[in-house]
Parts: structure tokens; C-alpha cells; sequence
């Protein structure tokens, strides 16, 4: 059943006035325009109510041609229709034939179906800006929550002492690439060659991300009717975000890769056989150890959730 309607219908409209252009973008909002039938509407009366002059016309309907039966009953002179209009007077609604529509309140039901019909465009472009700034807003939060949370420092560290206390390994998991070492899965990220490093590696990159959800917010600000004629273009920034935030997620996915003992075990037995022959490499909990070196999982470092972006490229694609 829809929700009761919350307009003030005012004085009788000009017949060139258009209602629905005259209700604001959140009373439209807030309006339920799926109805199961004209006489479903709440506030519905069978006879004609005091001042009905001053009344405006909120629905039209054409059901001809349905199949449906059961006909409406107009209220002047309660002839069977089922093409005409709901009229609406402070909250009585009543339903008119499209004859009596015409003549009696001199309204044109082609006009008003097609005010009508924008208002329901305009709806779904509202609720679909609204839904986009939600989620905008979601996403926004949630990547300065990890920007906060240190993972990226970490990133940065893990891969550092990579660098410096192993460089051999660095150099063969760089050569790796992510393909699989002794049927263990290498990280792909952690110690690739770093085309970001002139701006900042990861951080930079996130710093990025960052500057391009400002652009993003901004671009959702202001009336939401001049915003959803630009929602191509937005589209098209939400998909680069996504890309960019998709990317940082897996880089630091590949920091709880490498520590999985799947993956230390395998870099072991690989040290063990290499020619020329290594320091020996041991495979601990959550560390790599050699006689005087060591790698450890930073200290309470998880990958952070990837539900603010899936929610953002539902949202987008919806």
C-alpha cells in the first residue's frame, strides 16, 4: 500500500501550471509514485467533495486495453471509465472520467501524464544522486580510516627490510612477479619495481586516492538535478577510484601473503636448493629468519575491508 502523500495542494493551479513541477525535490523524494491502482489511494471519496472546484489533478490513467474488468466510477454522474484522473482536494481524492476531466475542470490528461512522467525521471535522478553521495560518503570515511590505520606505513616497511636484510630474495620474488615458487604462490606487489617510488610509493598512491575522492565530493555538491546530468562523468571518476583503491587493497594483501607458511616454507626449500648455495632461511611464526637477519608481520596489521568499495561500484553499476 503506498505511503500517504504530504503535498499542500494550495489554490486551483493555472490550467497552464504544472503540479508535479511545482513539488520540491524532497517532497518528490519522499513520495511513493508506484501505485496499484487509482482507487488504492489513501483518502479516496465517492462523491463529490465541498470545493471541488479549486481541486487539481494529481494521476491520470489509461487501463483500456488490460483486460481489467472491474471499471472506476466517476463522481459526476458515477459513469464507468477506465481512462481518467485522480483529483485531488486538501487530503479527498476522487477519480473523474477523462470526459469529465476535460470538460468540467478544463485539464488536458496528455499534459499531465507527461508532467507525470517527468516527475517520476526526476524522482529516480534525485534518489540516485542521494544514493551516490551515501555512498560517496561511506567510501570517503572508510579511506581515512585507513589512512589512519597504518597498514600503508607498514606496506612500506615490510618491504624495506626486504630490500635491505634480503636483498637476494627481494630480487627473486621481484623476478617471481607473483607466479608460484615450489607450488606456493609468490606476492605479486611487495617487491616489484616500484614505478610509483618518484611520488611516494603506496602512500603516494593512496595520497592520490584521496585527492581524487575531493574531486569526487565535490562533484556530487549542489542541486541534485544539475548533478545527475553530469552522473556519466561521475560514473567515470568512481570507476578510476575504484581501480586505484582495488590496486593499494591488493598490494597489501600480498604483505599477509608472503607470511602465510605456505609461502615461507616454499622460500626456504628455494634458498636450500639455490646455486649458488644461500645462508639458510628459516620459516617461523609470522617471520623469516636467517643467522642474523629477520622479517616480521608489523604488529596487528590487517588488510582493510573492501565492503565500502564493493558498496560504491554496486551503487555506480545500479
Amino acid at each position: 500500500m503506498p505511503q500517504p502523500f504530504d503535498l499542500s495542494p494550495g489554490p486551483k493551479a493555472d490550467p497552464d501550471e504544472k503540479h508535479w513541477t511545482n513539488v520540491t525535490d524532497d517532497q518528490l523524494a519522499s513520495l511513493d509514485l508506484e501505485i496499484e491502482g487509482p482507487d488504492k489511494l489513501p483518502g479516496i471519496v465517492t462523491e463529490i467533495p465541498p470545493g471541488h472546484e479549486d481541486a487539481y489533478m494529481e494521476f491520470t490513467y489509461d487501463l483500456r486495453g488490460t483486460g481489467l474488468e472491474e471499471e472506476f466510477v466517476c463522481v459526476h454522474g458515477h459513469h464507468r471509465h477506465l481512462h481518467g484522473a485522480v483529483m485531488r482536494k486538501g487530503d479527498d481524492r476522487f477519480l473523474v472520467g477523462w470526459i469529465c476531466a476535460e470538460t468540467i475542470y478544463g485539464e488536458n490528461l496528455t499534459r499531465i501524464r507527461a508532467d507525470y512522467d517527468a516527475a517520476v525521471l526526476r524522482k529516480g535522478s534525485i534518489l540516485r544522486v542521494r544514493e551516490l553521495r551515501g555512498a560517496v560518503v561511506e567510501f570517503s570515511a572508510w579511506a581515512d580510516q585507513v589512512s589512519r590505520s597504518g597498514v600503508l606505513e607498514a606496506f612500506d616497511t615490510v618491504r624495506l627490510q626486504l630490500n635491505q636484510r634480503f636483498p637476494w630474495l627481494f630480487q627473486v620474488l621481484q623476478n617471481a612477479g607473483g607466479r608460484r615458487m615450489n607450488d606456493a604462490i609468490m606476492p605479486r606487489y611487495l617487491c616489484a619495481v616500484d614505478k610509483d617510488n618518484s611520488s611516494g610509493g603506496i602512500e603516494g598512491s593512496f595520497v592520490r586516492l584521496m585527492n581524487e575522492i575531493a574531486l569526487l565530493t565535490s562533484s556530487l555538491t549542489g542541486d541534485e538535478q544539475r548533478v545527475a546530468g553530469k552522473i556519466g562523468s561521475i560514473r567515470l571518476s568512481i570507476e578510476s577510484i575504484i581501480r586505484r583503491a582495488e590496486l593499494i587493497l591488493l598490494k597489501l594483501t600480498d604483505v599477509e601473503l608472503f607470511f602465510q607458511p605456505a609461502t615461507l616454507l616454499a622460500i626456504c626449500e628455494y634458498a636450500e636448493n639455490a646455486v649458488p648455495r644461500r645462508t639458510r632461511h628459516y620459516a617461523g611464526l609470522l617471520r623469516l629468519t636467517t643467522r642474523n637477519q629477520i622479517v616480521a608481520m608489523p604488529n596487528g596489521f590487517a588488510v582493510p575491508s573492501r565492503a565500502p568499495i564493493d558498496r560504491l561500484q554496486a551503487v555506480s553499476s545500479g
